[in-house]
């Protein structure tokens, strides 16, 4: 009977981490970790070096880039580049 009692929590975790909103779940948190590293880094960088500009947004869109022609969709290859001979 307590084997019983001891593999039911275990089972109904392993069902709940088979679900995708887990997966998301768990996305969403590395990506707020993420975020939250990075402002933290920034945040000692500007107290270490109160000198130095930092572009808040990297991606921001500029007027000087609006004139650069791009493709809309690059393709992506991520295979490794063959040996030097």
């Amino acid at each position: 009977m307590d084997a019983l009692r001891v593999d039911l929590p275990k089972q109904a975790i392993e069902e709940y981490k088979k679900l995708s909103g887990f997966e998301m779940g768990l996305v969403r948190m590395g990506w707020v970790s993420l975020e939250y590293g990075y402002r933290l880094a920034l945040a000692r960088l500007r107290t270490r070096h109160p000198i130095v500009e930092i572009d808040e947004d990297p991606f921001t869109l500029l007027l000087e880039d609006a004139d650069v022609p791009m493709a809309e969709e690059q393709p992506f290859d991520d295979s490794s580049s063959p040996a030097d001979g």
